[in-house]
């Protein structure tokens, strides 16, 4: 079974944070007079293998998110995940950050 864990989470993910590109629209729309976007970009790519430990805390939803996620691809996914343990399967890991400052007009920081 091959599950694109990156995928999965962005399905999720924007339930819960909002997506730049909406908060730039936001800014434009509203005609804020300061608008600042520090992109920290991806940090560098780690790999790393599934822990017995990882596999427990999903099991027992032990972070919020994995409570917005439907339970067909909960299952999904958890099936991948011990899959992927147990054939010790390395696994990618990037993130990245974005800070955006807006500020209404007359308001400065």
């Amino acid at each position: 079974m091959t599950v694109n864990y990156n995928e999965l989470a962005k399905k999720y993910d924007l339930t819960r944070t909002a997506n730049i590109e909406i908060l730039n629209l936001f800014a434009e729309v509203y005609s804020l007079d300061d608008k600042t976007v520090l992109d920290f970009g991806t940090d560098k790519e780690s790999r790393f293998t599934i822990s017995e430990g990882f596999i427990k805390l999903v099991e027992n939803k032990g972070y919020s998110m994995f409570h917005l996620i439907n339970d067909a691809d909960y299952q999904t996914g958890l099936a991948a995940l011990r899959e992927d343990y147990e054939k010790q399967t390395e696994i990618t890991n990037t993130h990245g950050e974005t800070l955006l400052f807006l500020a209404k007009n007359g308001v400065q920081g």
